[in-house]
């Protein structure tokens, strides 16, 4: 079962991603991003576990205990990666759905800026499709 942590954590990280490889479609940025989304869907959970503990016990960098301070979420948060993959792709789809409706176009014609076009507009209709 997935922590709380590690699907909020998902969330916050992976949507402002997927607006950014919309924006950017076929360019360099969008296929990194479409990389690691995929690598992080495909990637077994007791791939990303042994990389915790490789990381918490070999090297010593992170602390073995439950509670702590911020440096304890690191292992919680590195379980994001598989909803966060999915997370980043479903956005991506539906901002790049949504930034060729008639009302986005009506929004740039008005004369709005592409800020308030793409975080107003675009991003609170895709997130209801998400």
């Amino acid at each position: 079962m997935l922590l709380p942590w590690a699907i909020l954590l998902g969330i916050a990280a992976r949507h402002p991603l997927g607006v950014v490889a919309a924006l950017h479609r076929g360019s360099f940025l969008d296929r990194a991003a479409g990389t690691v989304a995929v690598l992080g869907i495909a990637m077994p959970s007791f791939c990303s576990a042994s990389c915790d503990l490789r990381l918490q016990r070999e090297l010593g960098w992170l602390p073995s205990g439950r509670m702590g301070g911020p440096a304890h979420y690191v292992l919680r948060s590195s379980r994001s990666c598989v909803p966060g993959g999915r997370f980043m792709r479903i956005t991506r789809s539906a901002m790049l759905e949504v930034m060729e409706s008639e009302f986005v176009k009506l929004a740039r014609i008005k004369g709005l800026s592409e800020t308030v076009v793409i975080w107003k507009h675009c991003l609170r209709n895709a997130l209801i499709r998400c």
